[in-house]
């Protein structure tokens, strides 16, 4: 894979993150509203923002080769 593509696929795994955060939280708060526990609910969105945050270090180290 060129680095151009690899650079191209972290972008859009960034925006693939993103969307799973914000419906995550959206999650999140149905539960509250229903009276759920959230604490499964709030460690996924953890691990979604910690990917999320790796995905944009790729892009940001692929961006430099550039």
């Amino acid at each position: 894979m060129s680095e151009k593509s690899s650079l191209e696929m972290a972008k859009r795994h960034v925006c693939q993150a993103e969307a799973h955060i914000v419906r995550q939280k959206e999650i999140i708060e149905e539960l509250r509203h229903d009276g759920h526990p959230t604490l499964a609910a709030e460690l996924l969105l953890k691990v979604f923002q910690d990917t999320l945050r790796s995905h944009k270090e790729s892009v940001l180290r692929l961006s430099a080769k550039f």
